[in-house]
């Protein structure tokens, strides 16, 4: 009887020893260093322009923000396209500090959805390449669809003919189209249909057949 009592008692303490230990480790464990330094942050890093006439300028003022606690320092914003400008007001932004990055963006001649970038770049850790989005669709007065024209293979004494649509901006009709000039009238035949005149065209073009001109190839 005694034998086993100390065999209990020794059984109850190694339990002991197994469930304290875990609860001794975790107590000691030391907390993570929290990560200091520069940080990006713009409360509007995406701007929708909406809708507009493709001869206006987009322009916006995008907000940069230092939330980190150590001095941001941008080197220089980047633009994705020519048609875009952007124009940076302060370099060094000490933590808290703001400044504006002015972008000016050129649809003219464009149509549909535009879609441009700029990049900041900066000496932020986790971000160094902070990115700045202009988007929006630019309406033409004129819609001309395809722009391009693909005839596929052609056969030398058959002509070939594809269709352009002319759709006028609802705010700019009527505009009325009454005739298309080819640069190669000896090679390509237009003609001008109105589906609803001042509003709606299709303009029919035909590739002549090789014999009908002079080819160096024929």
């Amino acid at each position: 009887m005694r034998t086993t009592v100390q065999c209990s008692a020794v059984a109850v303490l190694i339990a002991a020893s197994v469930w304290l230990v875990p609860a001794a480790v975790a107590q000691d464990a030391p907390a993570a260093a929290p990560q200091g330094g520069p940080k990006i942050e713009s409360p509007e890093p995406e701007f929708d322009f909406g809708s507009i006439d493709n001869e206006e300028k987009v322009e916006h003022d995008f907000v940069i923000k230092n939330v980190g606690d150590a001095l941001l320092e941008i080197a220089r914003v980047k633009t994705s396209c020519g048609c875009t400008v952007a124009e940076l007001k302060e370099k060094s932004l000490q933590p808290g500090a703001e400044t504006i990055v002015s972008a000016t963006m050129s649809i003219k001649g464009k149509q549909g959805v535009q879609t441009k970038y700029l990049t900041v770049e900066s000496n932020d850790p986790a971000q160094p390449l902070y990115r700045l989005t202009l988007t929006g669709t630019a309406i033409a007065s004129v819609n001309i669809e395809p722009r391009n024209l693909n005839f596929g293979r052609v056969i030398d004494d058959k002509p070939v003919s594809g269709t352009i649509s002319v759709l006028i901006d609802e705010k700019r009709r009527p505009i009325h189209v009454t005739s298309v000039e080819s640069t190669a009238p000896d090679q390509f035949a237009t003609e001008v249909k109105a589906i609803e005149d001042g509003a709606k065209y299709e303009i029919v073009v035909t590739r002549l057949p090789f014999r009908a001109f002079n080819c160096p190839y024929g």
